[in-house]
């Protein structure tokens, strides 16, 4: 059900919100080098999570104990 049709149609405004985070924090880095390697990690962790779980966890918290580097 998840990945049903009507379901990915829904998570078009999660996505978007989501990108919409992710492009400030581009925009905060004011054109210094950064990881896009952590950079993806974090957009995709939190779409995932608000996808499945309803965004309804610490999302921070749940990046850095998944991708510790």
């Amino acid at each position: 059900p998840l990945f049903h049709f009507a379901s990915l149609k829904s998570s078009i405004p999660i996505m978007v919100e989501n990108t919409n985070l992710f492009i400030e924090e581009l925009k905060n880095h004011n054109g210094k080098m950064i990881s896009a390697t952590n950079l993806f990690e974090n957009i995709t962790t939190r779409i995932i999570i608000a996808l499945a779980f309803g965004g309804d966890f610490d999302i921070q918290f749940m990046i850095e104990k998944w991708f510790v580097n």
